[in-house]
């Protein structure tokens, strides 16, 4: 289950690099487990591939999923 929910973060993270706008609308309109999303953000602000402005917004999405 661990890998499982690693792979998913990854996923998310990758699509947050490439395609932050409709990751970040993604994730506002589709309830995911709050683990997932949690990894995912993680990788995504551990990224130098995205700026800050996108970074904080990924954190504020925290909020929706606790």
């Amino acid at each position: 289950k661990y890998y499982v929910i690693m792979a998913e973060a990854w996923l998310i993270s990758y699509l947050g690099i490439y395609y932050p706008e409709d990751t970040l609308e993604y994730l506002k309109n589709k309830p995911l487990d709050y683990h997932i999303v949690g990894k995912g953000i993680q990788k995504i602000c551990d990224s130098f591939r995205i700026s800050d402005e996108y970074k904080e917004k990924f954190k504020s999405l925290r909020s929706n999923y606790k």
